[in-house]
């Protein structure tokens, strides 16, 4: 087994509006999953594994607000998290990244993707929220 696929190696980034920690794990083309709203990066930590075995390096992200992520929490939207991820993939070579998102994780991913064209190469929605059915997207999308 490929101990660095299997290590975890956490590092800050500094966005400039927030400080993201990002675990890391594997080498290869970028591959990172986003959690749910007020869920830890951990919850992919067994994915995160099998992912970075079968060759590719992949960022788990803690949100705002969790772990050791710390930044604005109010009056932001989601292209404020799509900054912070831009920056993040831009800290780790550029990508294009393949960004998965679980349930409010789906919508940074698509708004990186949709900000940010150049530094995503694909998304994945896992659970994916729909805003017809869960009304949230209007309070992240837009300012108030």
């Amino acid at each position: 087994m490929n101990t660095t696929a299997t290590h975890a190696q956490p590092r800050m980034i500094d966005t400039g509006a927030a400080r993201i920690e990002v675990i890391s794990r594997g080498a290869g083309a970028l591959v990172i999953l986003l959690p749910s709203l007020g869920r830890a990066a951990e919850d992919f930590d067994d994915l995160a594994t099998r992912v970075a075995q079968a060759g590719y390096q992949v960022l788990t992200p803690q949100p705002r607000g969790l772990g050791a992520s710390v930044g604005p929490m109010q009056n932001i939207t989601l292209h404020d998290y799509a900054r912070d991820m831009a920056v993040v993939i831009n800290a780790y070579g550029g990508g294009p990244a393949v960004i998965g998102g679980h349930a409010f994780g789906n919508f940074v991913a698509r708004t990186t993707a949709a900000d940010h064209p150049a530094l995503v190469k694909a998304i994945m929605l896992i659970a994916a929220l729909i805003p017809a059915i869960v009304p949230v997207w209007p309070r992240f999308h837009h300012r108030a």
